[in-house]
């Protein structure tokens, strides 16, 4: 499907349409108008997932909707998604309210947070090098390093700033453990090396500690691995 070059005029005009006079929140875009980010014309799959801008309603990923803004002017008062392209079209009283994980937020984070932060993304970069943003935030947060996905977006910040992170040579929206890190995160997080095992089932390897069952890389090998093996003792008993 994609984002046509007449459709991509119809969101630019939808997006200027709705900023930042109207009072009235614009339509949301149907979940399935596109299959690609309206910003970045990515294509959206189970990690990039679909995000709704609040300001002009047009279907973007996490990576460029980073931003929360106030937007009174449409009737919400707290802080909701805005994407990149309506960010710089927005009235300069709302950037004062911006709560994505500014300069001073991220400065808050602890090393120890850091490292933990860089570890797990580590840990799940040995199997996958090249990952984008939103699958490290995912990564965080589903492994309660961070507590919310703001909290995962501004540690991710901060390892970009800290040049832990870097994007990858020649890409534009993938990201790598940095080579000077490589050697500390691994020497931080011991089990990178040894955490790794085989699956009972199907011998395939996996990390142990993000095993949904001991002893198996899922929960189907689990269920195949105990069918297999009452197979087997209804076939004993029938040999005896």
């Amino acid at each position: 499907m994609g984002v046509s070059v007449d459709r991509t005029a119809s969101i630019i005009d939808m997006r200027e349409s709705y900023l930042p006079q109207k009072q009235q929140p614009a339509p949301w875009q149907p979940d399935d108008a596109s299959d690609a980010c309206t910003t970045c014309a990515g294509e959206f799959t189970w990690t990039r997932r679909r995000h709704h801008c609040r300001a002009c309603g047009c279907l973007v990923c996490a990576d460029c909707s980073p931003s929360l803004l106030a937007l009174p002017h449409l009737g919400y008062e707290t802080p909701v998604r805005v994407c990149n392209a309506c960010t710089p079209m927005l009235s300069p009283a709302n950037s004062d309210t911006s709560s994505t994980a500014s300069d001073d937020d991220v400065a808050t984070f602890s090393s120890d947070c850091l490292d933990a932060a860089l570890n797990e993304i580590a840990a799940h970069a040995r199997a996958k090098p090249d990952f984008v943003k939103s699958e490290a935030i995912n990564w965080l947060v589903d492994s309660a390093v961070a507590s919310t996905r703001t909290t995962a977006t501004g540690m991710f910040r901060r390892l970009v700033q800290d040049s832990r992170i870097a994007l990858t040579p020649g890409g534009a929206i993938t990201y790598m453990i940095s080579t000077s890190d490589v050697a500390d995160a691994t020497s931080h997080c011991a089990y990178l090396s040894t955490e790794t095992t085989k699956c009972r089932n199907c011998a395939r390897s996996y990390l142990a500690r993000m095993a949904p069952a001991v002893g198996f890389c899922s929960l189907d090998c689990k269920t195949n691995s105990e069918f297999s093996r009452a197979d087997a003792l209804r076939a004993e008993m029938l040999c005896d």
